[in-house]
Order: C-alpha cells, then sequence, then structure tokens
C-alpha cells in the first residue's frame, strides 16, 4: 500500500527525525528553565487573586511560557512513542532502518546512501517513503499531524 504524503507532512517527520537524539531532553530542559524562571521571579499572588497590572502581566506570561514547554514536552514523548513504535516495526539491520539512519541521523544524501548500501536511487526513495508512511499514520494516531497537511 502506497501512500502519497503532502510535503508539509514530510518535513515535519523528517524534521522530527534529524531532531530524534535530543527532542525529549531538549523539551525537558526548556520546561526547567521556564519553571525556574517563574519560581524565582520574584512575582507573587496578591490574596484577591489579583495584582497591579504590571506584576500579574509579569507572572502571566511565564504561567504561560511554563504552559507551552510542558505542551511542547508532552508532544517531543509523542514523537518518542512513534519513533520507538517504528524501531519496532523495523528493528536494527533491516535496510529501511539503515537507510533512515544514514538519511536523518547521520545527514547521508541520498545518492551516497545509495552507493553505500548497493541500490540505486529510487529504491532508496521508495523504502524511505514506506517508512515515512507508516510513520505518518503513527504520528496521525498519536495526535500530532493531519495527513492532509495540518499539524495535530
Amino acid at each position: 500500500m502506497a501512500i502519497t504524503l503532502q510535503r508539509k507532512v514530510l518535513r515535519t517527520i523528517e524534521e522530527k527525525l534529524r531532531q530524534r537524539g535530543s527532542l525529549v531532553d531538549e523539551a525537558r530542559w526548556a520546561l526547567q528553565m521556564a519553571e525556574s524562571r517563574a519560581m524565582y521571579s520574584g512575582v507573587r499572588f496578591d490574596n484577591d487573586g489579583g495584582g497591579s497590572g504590571e506584576k500579574s502581566d509579569k507572572f502571566s506570561r511565564q504561567v504561560l511560557t511554563v504552559i507551552e514547554a510542558r505542551e511542547a514536552l508532552e508532544e517531543a514523548r509523542k514523537w518518542e512513542w512513534v519513533f520507538a513504535r517504528m524501531d519496532y516495526q523495523y528493528p536494527t539491520g533491516t535496510e529501511e532502518r539503515k537507510i533512515i539512519r544514514y538519511l536523518y541521523a547521520l545527514g547521508y544524501k541520498q545518492e551516497t546512501v545509495a552507493k553505500r548500501m548497493h541500490y540505486d536511487r529510487q529504491s532508496i526513495r521508495r523504502k524511505r517513503d514506506a517508512w515515512l508512511g507508516t510513520c505518518a499514520l503513527l504520528a496521525a494516531e498519536a495526535g500530532l499531524l493531519h495527513l492532509d497537511g495540518g499539524e495535530g
């Protein structure tokens, strides 16, 4: 079964693949930084829940930053789940897994991968597209993107 994916969907998956090794760690670090900035900002709630405009605005911005960082971490964990499922479906040593590693983890060009694996470029592209199609279905299942090109 061949799946034709929109370019935006492909680019999103490819970007996440390139960041795979650090996706969750960077999101976790950003959350820790946002939480520590909010905690040590010196901005406090008033007893009545209100506050002077500037301080409450500053606090609101910091709370929003923490919320956004938590959402980013949750998204990164979902991508981690998608990639773990792909690793299970394509175990280490399979041709597709090697191709994806060469293209996205090591940054080789398709021509280089084709020569290295003794394939033509069309075979590399076909195996890559099959892998990305399966990955797109899992990402859509996780609510990370929509197959019509929008993000989840």
